[in-house]
C-alpha cells in the first residue's frame, strides 16, 4: 500500500476506494499560521506608527517602519518556520528596492486565499494538519504502527485500520480514530490541551492500561 509521509514523521496510508488511488495532500499548518501572524502584524504595526504620526508617511518611511518591525521579529522562536522567507524579503527590498507595504499586501491575499481552501479540506487534511501541529509546536511525533521498527517512549502511534476504517470515500470521518502511547499523565494531559487549542478534534483518553494510553480523536 502507498504511504504519505508528513513533516512529522507520521505515514498514512493512501487512501483506496475501488480503483481510485487518492494522495492525500497536506500543507504545512504551521507555517501557514505562522506566516499569516507574521504578514498581518507587521500591516497592523505600519498602521498604527502612521496613525500615530501627523502628516503624511511617505514610502521610504514606511519602508523603514516596516523594516524594523520585520528584523526584531523573524529571529524569535514562534516564526521560526518563516525565518527564512522574510529574511529573503528584507533583502530583496534592500537590494531590488521592493516595495516591502505592496509585498506584504500581496502575501495578505495570498493567506485571505489560503484560509478559504483550508475551510474547504476534509476531515483528512484536518487530520494532517493536527498531527504536524503537534509536532511542529509541540515536539510531539506520530507515526503508522509498523512504519518504524520497535515504539519509542511519548510518540503517538495509530494503526492502519483504524486510519483506513475512521474516513469514508470522500475522506469525511465516520468513526473515532484512535493513537495510543507510552508516556506520562504530565505528556498526555499536555498533548490533550495541544489538541484541543487547535480547534479541529475533540479529544479525550479512553484506555489507561499500561504501558500504552489510548487517544480518541473525533472531528469537530
Amino acid at each position: 500500500m502507498a504511504v504519505l509521509r508528513l513533516d512529522n514523521g507520521f505515514v498514512a496510508p493512501t487512501l483506496v476506494h475501488g480503483h481510485n488511488k487518492q494522495m492525500v495532500q497536506m500543507d504545512n499548518y504551521a507555517r501557514y499560521e505562522q506566516h499569516k501572524t507574521l504578514v498581518s502584524n507587521t500591516l497592523l504595526h505600519l498602521y498604527i506608527t502612521m496613525n500615530s504620526n501627523t502628516g503624511f508617511t511617505p514610502q521610504r518611511r514606511r519602508q523603514e517602519i516596516i523594516t524594523k518591525y520585520l528584523k526584531a521579529r523573524v529571529t524569535k522562536p514562534q516564526f521560526s518556520l518563516v525565518k527564512k522567507d522574510f529574511k529573503k524579503l528584507l533583502s530583496d527590498a534592500r537590494v531590488k528596492h521592493l516595495d516591502l507595504e505592496q509585498k506584504l499586501w500581496e502575501l495578505n491575499r495570498s493567506c485571505v486565499n489560503t484560509s478559504k481552501k483550508i475551510a474547504a479540506q476534509t476531515d483528512v487534511h484536518k487530520f494532517g494538519r493536527l498531527m504536524d501541529h503537534l509536532y511542529s509546536e509541540h515536539g510531539y511525533q506520530s507515526r503508522m504502527e509498523g512504519a518504524e521498527s520497535g515504539q519509542e517512549k511519548d510518540v503517538l502511534y495509530m494503526c492502519r485500520a483504524s486510519f483506513d476504517n475512521g474516513f469514508d470515500e470522500d475522506n469525511n470521518q465516520v468513526q473515532p480514530i484512535h493513537l495510543y502511547i507510552d508516556s506520562s499523565l504530565d505528556v498526555r494531559n499536555a498533548i490533550l490541551n495541544a489538541i484541543e487549542s487547535h480547534n479541529t478534534f475533540h479529544a479525550q483518553w479512553v484506555n489507561g492500561n499500561e504501558p500504552n494510553h489510548t487517544l480518541e480523536l473525533t472531528v469537530i
